[in-house]
């Protein structure tokens, strides 16, 4: 092969031709033998505090890294939020719930605008009863814990009680399981027994009108009085709140009509027109 038909075909193959030599194989500097400086890789993220973020959200974060200061938002499992600050070295924002309070590293990607700059995984872990709770919540909603006997279908009690015990309460009184659940004291099994129980229990939680949405927080039970007749006839446990212009909405996960986000606002106006909804924010 001639000369000037091999350096076409060397270019052709993407590689530089230098004074009759090859070139772009190199990883030292001409003439001096220093290695050749690696291009600037862009913002980096390297270091998530704390190791522990809880599920359910609300925990401060702060990203380390490198090139942060554009940041303006974090994008977690499909959740945006905004960053709280953000400088050259450090991003700090406030985690969203992890997708049904899930465990395990989810990928966050940092904003700027629309694009992402960088990414790093967010460790979720449940930190406290309550994250224990809501995870327990989102396992048996539908798939029915075989440790527990159901009850028939009025197992709403009965679900909200077991979720309690993940959370760290102890049996007490009236609110005991029976490995025949029907033989479980009355709070454990009826709605209406379970308000007595907590009314008689001020130490375990505060009673809250629907009017009282703002203080409402995820893990809280809520209770219905479809009729208006003055008892009890439903029991969930609260696993989202969100905001609707100025109205509060929130739901909850429940057995009898097995649900892991049922909106209050639907219960009472589609479901059961007039009824009316109760929280007891636990403590």
């Amino acid at each position: 092969m001639v000369g000037g038909t091999r350096r076409q075909l060397l270019v052709a193959l993407g590689v530089v031709v230098v004074g009759g030599g090859l070139a772009g194989c190199s990883t030292r500097a001409s003439g001096t033998g220093a290695p050749v400086a690696a291009a600037a890789t862009g913002p980096t993220a390297r270091v998530v505090s704390p190791e522990a973020v809880s599920v359910r959200g609300g925990t401060v974060v702060e990203v380390q890294g490198s090139g942060l200061g554009a940041i303006t938002t974090v994008r977690v499992g499909g959740t945006s939020v905004d960053v709280t600050s953000a400088s050259a070295g450090r991003v700090v924002f406030v985690a969203p719930a992890s997708v049904d309070f899930a465990s395990g590293a989810t990928p966050a990607a940092l904003l700027h605008g629309s694009s992402a700059v960088t990414t790093t995984p967010i460790p979720y872990a449940a930190v406290d009863g309550v994250d224990r709770q809501l995870q327990y919540l989102l396992r048996y909603w539908r798939d029915y814990n075989p440790a527990y006997q159901r009850l028939g279908s009025t197992d709403c009690v009965d679900f909200a009680s077991q979720s309690l015990l993940a959370r760290g309460w102890s049996q007490q009184g009236s609110w005991t399981h029976a490995e025949q659940v029907a033989q479980s004291g009355g709070a454990w099994i009826s709605s209406t027994l379970f308000r007595d129980f907590m009314t008689a229990h001020p130490e375990l939680g505060t009673a809250l009108t629907d009017d009282e949405r703002a203080k409402v927080r995820l893990g809280d039970i809520v209770q219905f009085d479809w009729d208006g007749s003055g008892d009890r006839d439903h029991t969930g446990v609260v696993t989202r709140i969100t905001t609707d212009g100025d109205r509060i909405r929130i739901s909850f996960a429940g057995h009898t009509t097995d649900s892991d986000y049922r909106d209050v606002d639907e219960a009472i106006t589609k479901d059961h027109p007039g009824g009316t909804a109760f929280y007891w924010s636990l403590d």
